[in-house]
């Protein structure tokens, strides 16, 4: 995968609520049901946190996901975007990325947040794993684990220096190893191979 990296990084959102973004299709094997139910966690351990969430992308699970949104009264604090066309100016906006997957390849919408210098939460699976380098371009946490993804939450939300290290970090290597141009020399070079 390979994306364009020439546009500079976005500055963080200014503003008093830190937004955390999920940006892909919303079936039980993205594990955003995780996400929902890590968040509800992190602001029954701290009420005092002024958080958001925001999920574009649409799919067969949406209709679960607003009840766990009900069932834990978060529904002021969860917003469903559906299919958006500029996942450019989605990243902007947010201050934290969260891959809750089960199952992963290397994820376009990881790529594209850390070449926003996001700071990204990820499951400690496939593509995330190629791609997270733990404490340093994120954090990684079991796949299913709410509790883990809460702790990560309030941690990130409690330590803004650390995610800016991280979303730097985490551009850096978005640039070396993911920019179009290099992915297209690799690829040249694979079949040239052949």
């Amino acid at each position: 995968n390979g994306i364009d990296t020439s546009e500079a990084p976005s500055p963080m959102p200014d503003s008093t609520v830190f937004t955390i973004g999920y940006c892909g299709r919303l079936r039980e094997v993205k594990g955003v049901h995780v996400m929902l139910e890590g968040f509800a966690i992190s602001k029954r351990q701290r009420p005092d946190i002024a958080a958001r969430v925001v999920l574009a992308g649409s799919g067969s699970s949406e209709p679960q996901l607003r009840a766990i949104v009900e069932k834990h009264g978060i529904e002021a604090d969860v917003e469903f975007r559906g299919l958006i066309a500029d996942t450019t100016s989605f990243y902007t906006e947010l201050d934290l990325y969260v891959q809750p997957s089960f199952a992963e390849g290397l994820p376009n919408s990881v790529i594209e947040a850390m070449h926003a210098a996001r700071a990204v939460l990820a499951t400690d699976i496939g593509g995330n794993h190629d791609l997270i380098e733990n404490n340093v371009s994120g954090h990684l946490f079991p796949a299913g684990d709410a509790e883990k993804l809460a702790q990560l939450i309030i941690k990130c939300y409690d330590d803004r220096a650390d995610n800016l290290r991280m979303g730097a970090n985490g551009r850096e290597l978005i640039e070396a190893k993911y920019g179009m141009d290099g992915v297209i020399d690799q690829l040249v070079g694979v079949y040239s191979a052949q």
